[in-house]
């Protein structure tokens, strides 16, 4: 009888050891493979945070953490966060953008951003509203999406033409 328990664990085991072997792999080597430094693919590499496209655009991680530099208000009471703002450039085109959550109702922070863009929001119904002006020389789109019971996401994206 030992004998019969003793042939089942080393079968079970075999079948455990030789069994389907997963198809995953972790974000290192994906990128690896994609042929990706770790600093183009995450906020933990160290140096330049830049990734360029092979039609010469390049993509920024900003080091800013105050958004308000960026030409246009911040709502109250949002939490700020390093690393959080992008800048995309195309040619003469440069896009920053970032994201923020707000508590406060979407109808609140719609008001707050229609007053800095001088500007009517575009409502989209449940999914969220979009306000858009000029910021001077820039132009700004801000879209405001209910988030949880009574919190707002608020995507910014300010949009500057550079001379060449």
């Amino acid at each position: 009888m030992k004998m019969k328990w003793g042939i089942a664990v080393l079968v079970g085991l075999c079948l455990v050891a030789c069994g389907p072997k997963s198809d995953k792999m972790d974000p290192d080597e994906a990128a690896k493979q994609a042929g990706l430094r770790r600093d183009q693919y995450s906020h933990q590499g160290e140096g330049n945070q830049v990734v360029t496209g092979a039609d010469g655009t390049t993509t920024a991680i900003l080091e800013e953490s105050n958004f308000a530099d960026f030409g246009l208000g911040v709502y109250p009471g949002v939490g700020e966060k390093k690393g959080n703002a992008y800048r995309h450039t195309a040619g003469n085109t440069v896009t920053t953008s970032y994201t923020l959550h707000a508590k406060d109702d979407p109808k609140k922070v719609i008001a707050f951003y229609e007053t800095e863009l001088k500007s009517q929001a575009r409502s989209g119904g449940e999914l969220g509203s979009v306000i858009a002006g000029r910021l001077g020389d820039k132009s700004g789109m801000v879209s405001v999406m209910p988030e949880g019971a009574t919190g707002s996401k608020i995507e910014v994206q300010i949009i500057e033409e550079t001379k060449d």
